[in-house]
Order: structure tokens, then sequence, then C-alpha cells
């Protein structure tokens, strides 16, 4: 049964939620003073994004780390307000992976924040009935990190792994550290890969 032979690990961003992080950055320029594509360039990729994705800060950390990046006052209130209500249901998709969910074993691969997690688990609590969930804020270490992958599967040896990632450097790793991987970008051909996976074609 394939239930106990293949392993889907899927990622959350951009994958099953869009993500708007322009929202984020208007927001924050709106308040710093600054144009989005200022804040932008101050804290995209940044290591204090990184840091906040491997659960290195508090809220009240994290906010002043930003305020130091935009040179401006925040408290966490007003961060996490700036920070959330940026994501969206791919509703196509979540379909999709509830139908696979009793055929296969399927973990929830994501870097991500507390805030964010939360704000995810509201808007699909069929996240909670994965068979489980790696995120980076509670392993601290992310992806494309090498101990993130090793993490995955130590916890799920089973004979097929297959790695579902918006972003290339994360398939890139994954294959590097026995995964297959499909870099996402449409459905159709995902279900189409996923159902050859699993027929072993």
């Amino acid at each position: 049964m394939t239930k106990h032979t293949h392993l889907l690990a899927i990622d959350l961003g951009e994958v099953l939620l869009s993500v708007d992080h322009a929202s984020t950055y208007r927001r924050l320029g709106t308040l710093a003073n600054l144009p989005a594509q200022e804040v932008h360039r101050r804290l995209d990729d940044d290591p204090i994004a990184h840091a906040l994705d491997r659960g290195e800060f508090t809220p009240a950390s994290f906010a002043a780390a930003v305020g130091v990046k935009l040179d401006c006052s925040i408290d966490a209130q007003t961060l996490r307000a700036c920070w959330t209500g940026i994501l969206g249901v791919k509703q196509d998709i979540v379909t999709w992976l509830e139908a696979l969910l009793p055929r296969v074993t399927c973990v929830l691969v994501s870097n991500i924040n507390w805030w964010h997690w939360q704000e995810a688990s509201e808007m699909l609590p069929r996240l909670q009935q994965f068979d489980g969930h790696v995120l980076s804020y509670v392993e601290g270490v992310r992806k494309p990190e090498a101990e993130y992958y090793r993490r995955v599967r130590e916890s799920w040896p089973l004979q097929h792994a297959l790695f579902i990632d918006d972003r290339a450097d994360n398939c890139a790793a994954a294959r590097a550290h026995g995964f297959e991987a499909w870099q996402f970008s449409h459905l159709a051909p995902l279900a189409a890969h996923v159902e050859r996976w699993l027929a072993g074609r």
C-alpha cells in the first residue's frame, strides 16, 4: 500500500497557500516612511527573516530587529498586523491533496514563523490531518539546510520520497539528500507526475 511506502513532503507557501509579501512591505513602508521597494530591499532574504523562520526571535525582539533595519520604532502587535493577513488558500491544490491523503504519507515541510503558522492553521484545519509537520521555527533549521532534509528522512524513512516546493534551491537540496523533487508551478503537471510516481512509472 502506497501509504506505507510513499512519502509526499509538500511545502506550504506558494504551493498550498499564496503569500502576498508585497502587502507586508507596503504596510511597513507606510509606518517607516519608506517606499515599499526599499523595505523589500532591506528585509527580503535577510538574516533576520531567516532567524525568524528558525524560531530565534520572540515577537518583541523581532520587532526591535525590524525597527533597526527600517530606522523606525515598531512594537510586536503592530508588526504582527503588518506581517499577517497576507495568505490565501489555493483551493484547487488543497482539494487535490485532500483526496490524496488516504493514499500516501503526507508531511508538511515549511520555512515558517509562528505568526504565519497560526494563521495557516486557522485557514486550513486539514493541515492537522497530515501525517506530520516539519516546521522551521520548531526545528530550528530551515530549507535548504542539509539538517532539515535529514530530519525529514529520519522521521519518515519510506522507500519512495517526493519533495514538492516552489523554490528551485530547496528542490535541488532535496535531491542532494535522497528525495525525488518537483518544483511546483501548476497543479495539472504535478498531479500527473504524482500519479506516475505512485504507480512506479
